[in-house]
């Protein structure tokens, strides 16, 4: 068995996917990897303990960098909008959204318990910072180890948005069975006008399929999140617990105090959050790539099923204020008790150890890469479910995958005239 690696070349999901299947087919082998994975984990682990426990210092630096990425620009935009310069703050928000998307992943690491050496601190820090974006602490951290425990399980895993989908993508009977309350029948004719529109997108140019997902993450990113999002999802919260109501009287109590300072600062920041809740919408893309397989019942290795994680780099900006969320999130799989700002060095041991059976990198600042795991994502929801889910029966689990017609190319659609593109809309 190999003890270096580097990671897969390969673009094509259906080379990966039949390569990972290889492994989950043949019991000797899916044994060996387990082993493998295992052994080069704790190695590591071993080798690099005081390394990878939080620290005062770094974490010290981490909170104070990315409160300065957020309040700089904010106070800045708030300062240009009120002159009337509405152009200039409209440009500083999506700086401060980057930050502000930063202090996500700290209260997702003060769930973990790693960014501060404390327990106690972390605990404090996590239920200061989540309030700003209407998140409950405790039901965020409930829930995310529970994703953990299950990640890429469709049955146990609520990590995944349980969006109301159409019958025609979800089944008939899911569909009835989801239909609870108000909230679907509500969102229903927007979710239909998404979906018409982006059946109608995959024929565009990728500049245009490009910028409509972009659009559509930052639009609407956040209130899926906020709505459906498992680990966050208002609708999924469990409202009779007294904690859960204290959280958010102090999301309202803190954004009334805002509003009572300035009602302008109060709306930019609103703003910001929104755009920074679409960017944690992207931590979710890293589960829902055409590279994932998901099981249909308990995730029989979570060491190996951390490896099928894609992690995603969304820019130089991101990269410095973001916190490493989505740019090593299989290495946060891997490795959870690792602190974001620890994380791009488990990062870099992962892709020379393990990198062979670790699902490849998008970057979504590309035109082929964004396209591709958007027309992956809308092919998925929108084909025939047969074709769209690809499915396989191994002794380890029933194993299905996004597909979509057809599946995985990077290549662009073939350029339309103007005319075209409109007839297209139409």
């Amino acid at each position: 068995m190999p003890t270096t690696a580097t990671t897969p070349r390969t673009r094509d999901p259906n080379t990966y996917i039949e390569r990972t299947l290889e492994v989950l087919r043949d019991e000797e082998r899916f044994a060996e990897t387990n082993a493998r994975i295992a052994a080069e984990t704790a190695a590591f682990t071993r080798a690099h303990r005081d390394k990878l426990k939080p620290s005062w210092g770094r974490a010290g630096l981490t909170l104070g960098k990315t409160l300065l990425g957020i309040l700089s620009p904010l106070l800045l935009a708030w300062r240009f909008a009120d002159m009337g310069l509405w152009p200039v703050a409209a440009l500083l928000l999506p700086i401060a959204a980057i930050a502000l998307y930063g202090g996500i992943s700290i209260v997702h690491d003060a769930v973990h318990g790693s960014f501060f050496p404390s327990r106690r601190a972390n605990r404090i820090l996590g239920e200061l910072l989540a309030p700003l974006y209407a998140m409950d602490f405790m039901t965020f951290r409930r829930s995310h180890m529970k994703h953990h425990k299950h990640s890429q399980s469709l049955t146990h895993d609520p990590k995944y948005p349980k969006v109301p989908w159409p019958a025609e993508v979800l089944g008939e009977e899911e569909a009835e069975r989801r239909e609870d309350g108000l909230t679907p029948r509500l969102l229903r004719l927007p979710i239909q006008g998404w979906f018409a529109l982006s059946r109608r997108i995959l024929r565009c140019p990728g500049i245009v399929r490009h910028a409509f997902y972009a659009a559509t993450v930052m639009v609407f990113g956040g209130p899926v999140a906020l709505l459906f999002g498992g680990e966050i999802s208002l609708l999924q919260r469990d409202w009779r617990a007294g904690g859960v109501r204290f959280s958010l009287a102090r999301t309202l109590l803190t954004y009334a105090l805002l509003a009572w300072t300035s009602p302008l600062l109060c709306a930019l920041t609103l703003g910001s959050v929104w755009i920074s809740l679409g960017c944690f919408f992207l931590v979710y893309l890293t589960h829902l790539t055409p590279y994932q397989i998901y099981i249909e019942g308990k995730n029989p290795s979570v060491r190996l099923f951390s490896l099928n994680i894609t992690d995603i780099d969304l820019g130089p900006l991101t990269r410095a204020f973001g916190n490493s969320f989505t740019e090593h999130h299989s290495a946060h799989h891997l490795v959870p008790f690792a602190p974001c700002y620890k994380l791009a060095e488990v990062s870099a041991w992962l892709d020379e150890r393990l990198g062979d059976l670790k699902a490849p990198s998008l970057r979504l600042g590309t035109v082929a890469d964004t396209t591709f795991l958007g027309d992956g994502i809308i092919r998925s929801i929108t084909g025939p479910r047969e074709r769209a889910w690809p499915q396989w029966k191994t002794a380890n689990g029933t194993f299905v995958s996004r597909g979509g017609e057809p599946m995985g190319s990077r290549d662009e659609a073939p350029s339309l005239s103007l005319s075209q593109i409109m007839a297209v809309m139409r």
